[in-house]
Parts: C-alpha cells; structure tokens; sequence
C-alpha cells in the first residue's frame, strides 16, 4: 500500500514529463518501432527504438537509439531520471529544454574519424552494451542525497569541449555515476 502511493506521488510529481514519455512511446509503439530493453532497480524502463537518434528520458522511461545502450549511455540516462524526481515539474523547463536544445546544437569538432560520432557505427568495446532485461543497480545518488561537487567541464584551449561538458549533462553523469575519461 505505502509502495503504491509512493509510485503514484512520484509519477503525479512528474506528471508533465510523464504524460509526454508515455505519449511518445505510444506512438513508436504504433509504429512497431521499440522494444523494451531492460527495468532499471528503481523501476525506470529503458526502451530502444530505431526512430530515435540519441536518447531522451522522460519521466520514468528512458528510450534509446539501439546504438545508444552502452552501460554509460543508460546510467547518463538514468541521471536525466534522477534529475526529473528531483524537480518534478520544474524538470521541462530546468532541464529537458536545454538539455534538448543542447543535443540538438552540439556539433563536434571531431580530429579524427574514429571521435565522429554521424561515421561511427559501432558502440567501443570498452562500452558493452547490457543483455536485454538486464537488472542494473541504481547507483546510490540515485537513492540517497550526494554532496560530491559535480565535476567541471574538462576542456580546455587545445581540446574541444565534450558534449557531456554541457551543465545538464555532467550533472546526469554524476547522478547516474557516469565517470567519463576526457582525452
């Protein structure tokens, strides 16, 4: 009982972001185009769908491109969660808005091929990606208040700057515990 209040507060909290993740999966769903990839601990579902381009998390749900579900790529994602139960309603326009806005911006300055993220087509061997309906643990922000500062964008005048440099995305890695290796 005290489980399902629990639930249904926190998709009330969230209810704008929720409305439009499972909006937005209904559709692919129509379209035959996701599939359901794994349930975070937390409950999170993480779903894959050829129409994606990325990622986005909405609420509960997070829906990937199916080149986009490396370990990293799910625990950023689940950041963005952290994020959207932290502020609730706030989450759209805090959030989501520059973080979409941001994704769809960016443009690397790749200097070599492999860095190319429109000719890459394979996910590093370093960033396997989890089995399907893979339980993963929520990482303990996730769970519990974390006061670790969040890491500071790591370019510098001979580097171009990370997509995960953006404030909205070093905050989901350190909610998600991404911890990324710049070169």
């Amino acid at each position: 009982m005290i489980r399902t209040l629990r639930i249904s507060a926190l998709y009330l909290w969230q209810l704008p972001q929720v409305l439009l993740g499972y909006i937005m999966l209904a559709v692919l769903r129509l379209q035959g185009r996701v599939r359901l990839v794994l349930t975070s601990e937390n409950g999170v579902q993480v779903w894959a769908s050829r129409k994606m381009r990325g990622a986005i998390s909405l609420g509960m749900l997070t829906i990937h491109s199916p080149y986009e579900l490396a370990p990293n790529d799910i625990r950023h994602e689940l950041g963005h969660t952290a994020q959207s139960r932290l502020l609730g309603p706030l989450y759209l326009p805090i959030v989501g808005l520059p973080s979409l806005l941001h994704a769809w911006l960016w443009h690397p300055k790749p200097t070599t091929p492999a860095q190319n993220p429109t000719t890459a087509t394979q996910t590093p061997p370093s960033n396997t990606p989890i089995a399907p309906h893979t339980r993963i643990p929520t990482p303990p922000s996730h769970t519990s208040p974390n006061t670790t500062p969040i890491p500071t964008p790591t370019a510098t005048h001979n580097q171009a700057p990370s997509y995960y440099d953006y404030w909205t995305e070093r905050w989901a890695d350190h909610l998600g515990g991404v911890h990324r290796q710049h070169p």
